[in-house]
């Protein structure tokens, strides 16, 4: 894994922060000593991107959700899709899931909360979504769970097309407040 060095420039934070640059398809790996794999790693809209063992962690900001990529097969996106643009990290996420792809966990358990997810976080959601639905394919289980909020009428009917357009199956699970659960 390269890491390069962000120019301040382009970051709005204050401090030069460690991008990763992965070029194997299973972008979990060791850093140098330059980079400890606590470090956190700075992309696009400011998410922080942090490699610990087998986990991808990618923290949330105001307008990206979080996403948590375990190769036990534990993934979870939670909170705001707000993106403008196609952001950068998809491709990262892409990546992951394909090195996931060639020896997945019995059963991937894929939780999904959102808050809010405009168009563009649908399209990147679905791309997810079809990637991982590839399981199956390989005679293994995939669970998807979908959080939505009693009132949010949007967030579920979003859910229902994407399992439609899929052909995958999605537990719909209703709950007070996303931002709590």
């Amino acid at each position: 894994m390269n890491c390069i060095l962000v120019d301040d420039k382009k970051s709005s934070k204050e401090l030069k922060k460690y991008v990763a640059n992965c070029s194997s398809p299973n972008i979990v790996g060791t850093f140098n000593d330059s980079v400890s794999a606590m470090d956190q790693l700075s992309k696009r809209h400011n998410n922080d991107l942090v490699f610990i063992d087998n986990e991808m962690h990618i923290l949330r900001t105001n307008q990206t959700p979080e996403f948590i990529f375990n190769y036990e097969g534990i993934i979870k996106i939670r909170g705001r899709g707000l993106y403008c643009d196609k952001p950068e990290l998809s491709d990262q996420i892409i990546s992951w899931i394909e090195g996931y792809l060639n020896n997945p966990a019995k059963i991937t358990y894929v939780t999904i909360e959102f808050e809010y997810l405009n168009s563009l976080s649908t399209s990147i959601l679905v791309s997810i979504l079809r990637k991982l639905s590839q399981i199956i394919l390989k005679s293994k289980k995939l669970v998807v769970q979908w959080y939505y909020e009693v009132d949010d009428e949007n967030i579920l009917d979003r859910g229902k097309n994407i399992s439609l357009i899929l052909d995958i199956p999605i537990e719909f699970i209703m709950t007070n407040n996303i931002a709590n659960h």
